[in-house]
C-alpha cells in the first residue's frame, strides 16, 4: 500500500511536468513589447492653465472689440482731417481733430501693451509647464532604461532555468513510469528499496523546486513587462504634449514680436502726429497770443510726473511743523507779530500768482479739446514775477523738459478740515525761492517763461488738496 502511494504519486508528478512542458513557450528571452504609461506630475498646472486659458480668451476677446472701435474712429477722425485740411490747418478745429487722432493712436500703442502683456502672461506659465514635462520625460525615460536592464536579467536567469527544466522533462518522458517502477522494484532489500525511493523523492523535489523558480520568473517578468508597457505609454502622452506646447509657445513668441513691430509703426505714426499737432497749435497760439500748454503729451511721462508729485506731497511736513516753521522769518528770525492761517479755511483764499495777468488762456478741467488739463494758463511776457498764493514752505523745486519745465511747488499747511493744501506754478525761466524755505503770500518765487511743454509765455498754476487738483478759480481773489 505504501509503496503503491509513492508510484501514483511519482506517475502523477511526471505526467503534471509533462503537461507543464507541453505548454511552456518556447522561450521568454525576446525584448519585453514596448507600450506606454506615466506619472501625472502636471497634472494640476495643466487644469489652472485651462482656466487662465478660457479667462485671456475672454480678455483677448475684449481687446479686439477694443481695437475695432478704435479703428473705426480713427478712420472717421482721418477723413475728418482730410476734409478740414482743404480749408486751414491753423484753425482750432482742425487742431482739436489732430489732438483726437493722436489720443486714439495713444490708445492703440496702450491696447498693444496690454495684447503683449496678455500674451507674456500665458508664455510663463507654458514656459513652467513645459519645464515639468521636460523632468517628468526625463525622468521617465530613466525607469524604462532601468526596467529594460532589470527584463534583460530576468531572462537570462529565466533561459538558464528554463533550458535545465526541459531537460529534466525530456529525460523524464523518455525514461518514462516503467523504468522508476523498474529501478524500485529490482531493490535486493528493504534498505536498498528505501535508498532508491530518496533518491528519486530528491529528484522531484529538485524538479518540483526548479518548477516554482521558473514560474515565479514568469510571474515577475509579466510584471515588468506591464509595468514597462505603461511607462512607455506615459512617455509617449508627454512627449505628444511636449511638442504641441513648445509649438504654442513658438506661435506666441512669434506674435509679440509682430505686435511690438507694429507697436513701432504706431509709435512713429503717433509722434508724427503729435509734431503736426504742437505746430498747429503753436500757429493758432501766435494769431490769438493766448498761450497755454502743448497738448499731445506722452501720457506714460505724465504719470510719472503725476505720481512724482504725489510723492513729493506724501512727504510734506504735518500741521504743527509747518506751523511752527511758518512763525519763524527765512533769516530765522521770530515774527511776533503774525499768525499762520494754517489749520483755518483762510489758507484756501488765494491770491493770483500774476496780479498783472489774470486773464485765462486755457482753463479748469480740460483744454478746448476736451483733453485733461486741471489748472489755468495765465498768459504773460517773460520776465513776469511769480507770487505766492499763499504762505507756505517751497517742497520742491525742479525741471522737466517734456511736460512741466522749470517748476516750483508750495506746501500751505491744511484747511479746517485737515486736508494738505499746495499750489504748483510751471514753465518758469527761473525759479527764485529755494527747497525748504519759507514764503510769506505774495513773495516771489519765480520768474515766468515759456520752458517745458508751452506754446508760449504763461504761467501754468495749479491747486491740490490732499493731492487732488482741484479748480483753483473758486478759491482765487484779487
Amino acid at each position: 500500500m505504501k509503496h503503491g502511494a509513492l508510484f501514483n504519486g511519482a506517475a502523477v508528478l511526471l505526467a503534471f511536468c509533462f503537461s507543464f512542458c507541453a505548454i511552456m513557450p518556447v522561450s521568454f528571452s525576446s525584448n519585453a513589447e514596448e507600450i506606454v504609461t506615466g506619472i501625472q506630475t502636471v497634472s494640476q498646472s495643466e487644469s489652472s492653465l485651462s482656466q487662465e486659458a478660457s479667462t485671456t480668451k475672454s480678455n483677448a476677446e475684449l481687446l479686439k472689440e477694443k481695437r475695432a472701435e478704435l479703428e473705426k474712429n480713427l478712420k472717421e477722425t482721418k477723413k475728418k482731417l482730410k476734409e478740414l485740411e482743404k480749408d486751414s490747418k491753423d484753425t482750432q478745429e482742425y487742431a482739436d481733430a489732430l489732438d483726437n487722432k493722436i489720443g486714439y493712436l495713444n490708445e492703440e500703442l496702450t491696447l498693444l501693451d496690454n495684447e503683449i502683456y496678455e500674451i507674456q502672461s500665458d508664455i510663463e506659465p507654458l514656459e513652467k509647464k513645459i519645464e515639468k514635462l521636460e523632468e517628468s520625460s526625463n525622468i521617465i525615460k530613466s525607469e524604462i532604461t532601468e526596467i529594460e536592464k532589470q527584463i534583460d536579467s530576468l531572462n537570462a536567469a529565466f533561459d538558464g532555468n528554463y533550458v535545465e527544466f526541459c531537460q529534466r522533462m525530456r529525460a523524464m518522458y523518455i525514461s518514462g513510469d516503467f523504468n522508476i517502477l523498474t529501478f524500485l522494484l529490482t531493490s535486493d532489500s528493504l534498505s536498498s528499496f528505501l535508498t532508491r525511493y530518496e533518491m528519486i523523492k530528491c529528484i522531484t523535489d529538485r524538479d518540483g523546486e526548479l518548477m516554482q523558480n521558473i514560474l515565479g520568473q514568469i510571474d515577475e517578468i509579466q510584471s515588468k513587462q506591464s509595468g514597462l508597457a505603461e511607462k512607455k505609454e506615459q512617455l509617449d502622452a508627454e512627449q505628444a504634449q511636449l511638442e504641441a506646447d513648445k509649438s504654442e509657445l513658438d506661435l506666441k513668441k512669434k506674435e509679440i514680436v509682430e505686435k511690438q513691430d507694429e507697436q513701432k509703426i504706431k509709435k512713429a505714426e503717433f509722434l508724427n502726429e503729435k509734431k503736426k499737432a504742437d505746430e498747429a497749435l503753436l500757429a493758432i497760439n501766435e494769431k490769438n497770443k493766448k498761450y497755454t500748454e502743448f497738448r499731445a503729451e506722452d501720457e506714460e511721462l505724465e504719470k510719472q510726473l503725476e505720481q512724482g508729485i504725489q510723492d513729493v506731497i506724501a512727504g510734506a511736513k504735518t500741521e504743527e511743523e509747518v506751523m511752527n516753521e511758518l512763525t519763524t522769518s527765512n533769516r530765522g528770525e521770530v515774527e511776533t507779530t503774525k499768525k499762520s492761517v494754517s489749520g483755518t479755511d483762510a489758507i484756501l483764499n488765494l491770491m493770483y500768482p500774476t496780479p498783472k495777468y489774470t486773464a485765462i488762456s486755457d482753463g479748469w478741467p480740460n483744454h478746448s479739446s476736451g483733453r485733461y488739463h486741471g489748472a489755468l494758463d495765465f498768459p504773460c511776457p517773460v520776465g513776469t514775477n511769480v507770487l505766492s498764493a499763499q504762505e507756505g514752505k517751497v517742497i520742491f523745486v525742479g525741471n522737466e523738459e517734456k511736460g512741466y519745465g522749470n517748476y516750483i511747488m508750495v506746501y500751505h499747511g491744511t484747511d479746517s478740515k485737515g486736508r494738505s493744501v499746495v499750489t504748483l506754478y510751471a514753465h518758469n525761466s527761473l525759479i527764485v525761492a529755494k527747497k525748504g524755505q519759507q514764503v510769506s503770500k505774495g513773495d516771489i518765487i519765480a520768474i515766468s517763461g515759456n520752458t517745458g511743454r508751452s506754446t508760449g509765455p504763461h504761467l501754468h498754476f495749479e491747486l491740490r488738496i490732499d493731492g487732488e487738483r482741484v479748480n483753483p478759480t473758486n478759491y482765487l481773489s484779487k
